[in-house]
Order: C-alpha cells, then structure tokens, then sequence
C-alpha cells in the first residue's frame, strides 16, 4: 500500500500493512525553515513557497501525509479583518481583532476573496497534483467557533455568550458559512478527499458543556455534515486532556476522532468507537516528542498500537501540532515505529 491508500484504508475501517501516521500542519517548523531556507512568513503569501515547506515535511519526517494548513486559524481569520504580523520566525504571526462595528456587518466570504485564504487552495491544488495519488493530502480547516474567537477575541466572545447570545450565532453562522464554502472547494476544486477539523477549544477549562454544545458542537456538527455531502471524509480534531470528545462523536458523527492517548477515559472512548470511525491517537507532543528521546517515543508507539488491538481503524499522531523545534529524530521515530 502506497501512503494515501494506508490513510483511507485506516479512515475506512478497513486492513492496512501497518499503521498509518498523521503529520499535523507544519510541526517542528525551525527544521523546515532551515533544510528550505523559506520563512515563516514566505508560507503565509505565497503557496508555492508554503508547498516547498509542506514537501519537505514529507521528506525529512516520513509521515503518511501533508496537511494543508499552517497556523490556519489566522489565515482563515485574516479574510475577517484580522490584521497579521510576523515578529518572530520561531513563532506563529500575531493577529490583531477588528474593531466591534466591523465584526457586527460580516457576511460570509469565499476563501477566493482573501489573498491569504486563497493560498491554502492554491497549495491543496498543487500538492494534489504534485503528490496527491501517493500520499494523503489532508485539507485543514478551523471549526466555526474557534474561527469566531480569533475574529471576536476569545474573551469577548466568551463574555457574548452571556450578555448577547444572538451575536454569537450571528458570528458563528457567518464562519460556518464561510468554511463550507472552503470545503467545497477543497473538493471540487482543489479534488481533496478528506479535511482535518480542528475542534480543540470545547473543552471544560475553557467552556462549560451547555455553551460548547450550543454555540460550538452544534456548529461544528453542522459542517462535518455538509462535508460529508461533498463527499469529503472527516478527522475532527480535540487534543486537550479533558474535552468533549464523546459529545462531539455523538453529534458531528467524524470519519476519524483525533484525540490525546494520555487521557484518562481512553478506553471508554476506543470502545465507544468500535467499528464506528478511525481512532487517531494523539501522542504528546512537548515532553514526549518535544523532549523525549526517539526509543521513548517508539514504544509510546508500539504501546498505543497494542492497547488500540488488532481490529482497523487507527491512525497515530502527535497531540497537537508539534513546537517549532522539536527534535527531528524524535518525528522521525513516530513515523518509524513499526520498523
């Protein structure tokens, strides 16, 4: 099996020669920055530049993907008002809200219609083309609400909940909106098969459960839906240690639930998702990938390959985009575990 065949085998629930691994947006981006000579910034602006980046990921890590997505939540919030700056190359641009009587006349905008957003699709296309019938091209996509706290500020939006509610799902409904727009054209346009949906913000710590599930799950669950119409299969994404992640299986229904090995209801989740979707297992990514060693990080492998069992249906991964400098021997062995 060639890489994209190993990714939608696993996705389907169907055998695979081994288990397939998940490389998130453009982790451990120093290494990149450095074997490509490309910055931060070029990749924002430029997708052909961006795509270099991406394709050396591929090479250097050896993952069963590329991802169509670096610090996506800005590009995408760009397109909303949200001016950007690039203090640092070690780092994720900054973005800057727009003023409040901006947010409150937003309609929703086609990714065609940002310069930013566009490069996303312009990559997807590319790298479609360049390595698409090899290896899994995997859209990346922030869900609407997480989407609507970069462009409102996550405070504020949060305060909105309870001050102003019809606001928020006027907020949320325009991204919503707006994203499927972006999804159809990853797959009419771009020919994308599959899209990672990032959904980490509904998690207790940062929302109680009744607000998630009205202004984020439901949202969410609304998209997922659409994709799949398209014809788009569906990682949706929750690597925080206490998230709603049975919530959100039960009501957006993903082809794949990518969430934290360490939590403490693994099991419960793995069973729950028997037979039903993919389990992308999430390893973690600071102390483990981040500071462990490439031995450590093999037999964190294997071990979530053994408690996982021999049925289909797993992908694994790091717990979150990897940090800027991660070590490369340490991706490497995530994706060379089963050597």
């Amino acid at each position: 099996m060639n890489s994209k065949q190993r990714f939608m085998a696993a996705l389907g629930l169907e055998e695979v020669d081994r288990t397939p691994t998940m490389y998130q947006h453009l982790g451990a981006a120093d290494h990149l920055q450095r074997v490509t000579g490309i910055d931060i910034e070029e990749g924002f602006r430029d997708h052909r530049r961006f795509c270099e980046l991406c394709l050396a990921a591929l090479k250097e890590f050896g993952h069963d993907n590329v991802m169509v997505g670096w610090g996506d939540l800005l590009m995408d919030a760009h397109a909303f008002g949200v001016e950007l700056s690039f203090p640092n190359p070690h780092e994720y641009p900054r973005g800057k809200e727009p003023d409040p009587d901006h947010v409150e006349g937003l309609v929703p905008i086609h990714p065609r219609d940002d310069p930013m957003w566009s490069i996303l699709l312009d990559s997807a296309t590319y790298l479609n083309d360049k390595v698409g019938k090899e290896v899994m091209v995997l859209g990346a996509c922030t869900e609407p609400f997480l989407l609507a706290t970069a462009i409102r500020g996550f405070e504020n939006l949060l305060l909105d909940q309870m001050v102003d509610p019809p606001l928020v799902h006027r907020l949320v409904r325009v991204t919503t909106d707006s994203l499927k727009l972006y999804a159809t054209a990853l797959r009419e346009e771009c020919g994308l098969e599959a899209v990672f949906l990032e959904d980490g913000i509904a998690d207790p710590t940062q929302n109680d459960l009744e607000s998630s599930l009205a202004f984020d799950i439901a949202y969410s669950a609304e998209l997922v839906s659409f994709m799949h119409g398209q014809g788009l299969k569906v990682v949706l994404s929750n690597c925080t240690m206490e998230g709603y992640v049975r919530e959100q299986m039960e009501r957006a229904s993903p082809d794949g639930m990518h969430f934290r090995y360490e939590r403490e209801d693994r099991q419960s989740l793995l069973e729950a998702m028997a037979g039903s979707r993919c389990a992308v297992l999430g390893l973690d990514p600071l102390r483990l990938i981040g500071q462990g060693t490439p031995e450590q990080v093999r037999a964190a492998a294997r071990q979530a390959v053994e408690v996982f069992g021999p049925r289909p249906g797993l992908i694994l991964s790091a717990a979150g985009e990897l940090p800027f400098d991660a070590p490369v021997q340490n991706i490497r062995a995530l994706s060379e575990h089963y050597r």
